[in-house]
């Protein structure tokens, strides 16, 4: 009985030292990569070639946008990334009204072969700059 026992607290030991070995940086294969507004505001700021992708529909970013936003439908990503979106190796932040359109928006250009796309949430949450009209 004893030898069972010291054979299942290996075993456990060592599926919890495995589960310790990823780190947070690591992608998890099928989740959208997100990052925090503050953050990405942060990013954006320093790095000009970073793109800021709202992916709401033409009224709602009428309505009110991010000053230099680039705007792209959702319905319209897989038509118009390739043209306007060249660089596929760029990073995109993507954004929409409340956060589950800008998933769809990532999932769409990774599946086009974006390399480097994260969500970043919704304007409604948005605690910077925006503008009314187009």
């Amino acid at each position: 009985m004893k030898r069972w026992a010291g054979v299942l607290l290996i075993s456990v030991l060592a599926v919890l030292m495995g589960l310790g070995c990823t780190t947070e940086a690591e992608e998890i294969p099928g989740e959208i990569p997100q990052m925090d507004q503050e953050q990405a505001y942060e990013n954006w700021q320093i790095d000009e070639t970073v793109v800021l992708l709202d992916v709401r529909t033409e009224p709602e970013y009428q309505e009110v946008h991010i000053p230099g936003s680039v705007l792209i439908p959702v319905e319209e990503l897989r038509q118009r990334a390739p043209e306007e979106l060249v660089d596929r190796d760029a990073t995109i932040y993507v954004i929409c009204r409340s956060g589950r359109r800008s998933q769809d928006g990532v999932r769409i250009l990774q599946e086009l072969g974006y390399t480097d796309v994260t969500d970043i949430g919704g304007i409604i949450t948005w605690p910077f700059e925006t503008v009314e009209g187009g």
